[in-house]
């Protein structure tokens, strides 16, 4: 399985990520590049606890319970 651990894949990722442009066309979903790395740079900033979000109520309808 890969990890962010290995440096290996760390490495292929951060060059993924130098290699986007405003050229780049999304080969699934419909966000842009900057929509794309923004959705990114959140969801980091939530699973580090450096920001909190309000579970919208389709989220808290679906979710599975415990």
């Amino acid at each position: 399985m890969k990890t962010m651990l290995d440096k290996a894949t760390r490495d292929k990722i951060i060059q993924r990520i130098h290699s986007l442009n405003e050229n780049c066309v999304a080969q699934w979903g419909k966000m842009n590049v900057y929509q794309m790395l923004k959705h990114c740079s959140l969801w980091e900033e939530m699973v580090l606890g450096r920001q909190q979000y309000k579970q919208s109520f389709i989220g808290k309808y679906l979710a599975v319970p415990p």
